[in-house]
């Protein structure tokens, strides 16, 4: 399979996978699906948004990127970055389900990912043309309109009061060191600078530091979202034609929700070389792994819905390193590889030891050197 070469382009309908608050306060991290309603008005959403994106706005750019139409109306150093996760992406997918062995066709719809700098843009765009209330999340797949959509974390409430500060803080220093330059005062003048010149420094750290965390977490976000146009694009997973509870939340029609998102999460991490958080999963296992017979996410409460993602993400990472057979007939043929699941953590199979050997392992990275390994071609 190569999916960049994808051939005719047509369109798909139903479904949601979104980012959901990972934090009461934090920034948007976490995912689920959903299945909105028609817009208001009643028009069917669409991919189509012009040569440049222009019925977004002002000021959107789209490139192509293999399989993906990236459309944003973010700075050109923010498009470069998304632009090479997805590069990196096509190849680490590829390389994923070679390794598994499950066949994989070339997108036959073109992948749109659109990424709006601000929070206010995305959940507008939400709004009018998906019909969906993005209000607590970080952005979404919608399987009707076969697009993903996310905002950059730097445009987050908490980026941005977070720039604010800094730039509070730097224009604080700016004014010690004037008064400084006109006190008679030596001593004062030299604490003054002195101040400054340290509260500056922490304000250009504190400012990189904030940069390089947002840029992770779009990154990882648009990772995660890529996964899921790959996948439900190349046949690897079904689409959900139906919302499943009164929330408008469901899991594929045939594949389980750990499993949906196990895999965006899993692949994502490591392509953003994050960490998979194997702790979480061994004492879930103690706790007879519940959360494998969750149908829906529980968006109630944001740090159920983290776990659920991150006990996901531990439970597809730990298979594919020590049971990649059972991992891979569980994506071809996900009802009897539930009981094969099922088997594997309380049959005797000893999931807690795949688990365990997979946390101590150095399976991360592996991916991320694959998807690097595109970028030089």
């Amino acid at each position: 399979m190569n999916i960049t070469n994808g051939a005719a382009w047509a369109a798909a309908s139903l479904c949601v996978v979104a980012l959901f608050a990972c934090g009461l306060m934090g920034p948007r991290l976490a995912t689920a699906y959903t299945a909105p309603s028609a817009p208001p008005g009643g028009h069917a959403a669409s991919s189509t948004f012009g040569p440049n994106g222009a019925s977004l706005g002002p000021g959107f750019l789209s490139v192509r990127v293999g399989p993906f139409r990236l459309l944003t109306d973010a700075p050109g150093d923010r498009l470069a970055e998304y632009a090479q996760v997805l590069h990196r992406l096509v190849s680490a997918f590829e390389h994923e389900m070679r390794e598994l062995g499950v066949d994989a066709r070339s997108p036959e719809t073109p992948l749109v990912c659109i990424v709006f700098a601000s929070v206010e843009g995305f959940e507008r765009f939400a709004r009018e043309h998906d019909g969906v209330d993005a209000g607590a999340m970080g952005g979404y797949y919608s399987a009707r309109a076969n697009h993903a959509v996310l905002f950059d974390e730097l445009g987050s409430p908490e980026s941005l009061t977070a720039l604010r500060s800094i730039a509070h803080t730097r224009a604080l220093a700016y004014e010690a060191m004037r008064r400084a330059a006109h006190s008679s005062d030596a001593g004062l003048a030299a604490r003054l600078r002195d101040w400054a010149t340290r509260s500056l420094a922490e304000a250009d750290s504190e400012e990189e530091r904030l940069q390089r965390d947002a840029l992770r977490t779009t990154l990882r976000r648009l990772a995660h979202e890529g996964v899921h146009l790959l996948a439900y694009n190349t046949g690897v997973m079904d689409r959900a034609p139906e919302p499943t509870t009164r929330h408008g939340v469901a899991s594929g029609p045939s594949h389980p929700a750990w499993l949906c998102e196990g895999m965006a999460e899993s692949i994502a991490r490591r392509l953003v070389e994050d960490t998979i958080p194997f702790d979480g999963l061994l004492e879930e296992i103690d706790r007879g792994l519940s959360f494998l017979d969750t149908e829906t996410p529980p968006l109630g409460c944001a740090a159920q819905a983290y776990g659920f993602y991150a006990h996901s993400a531990a439970l597809y990472e730990a298979l594919r390193l020590g049971r990649p057979g059972s991992l891979a007939a569980m994506i071809v043929d996900p009802e009897s590889g539930a009981s094969a699941l099922r088997d594997l953590a309380f049959g005797g199979g000893g999931l807690r030891a795949v688990v365990a050997a997979a946390a101590g392992g150095d399976g991360a990275g592996v991916l991320a050197e694959v998807a690097l390994d595109a970028v030089a071609d």
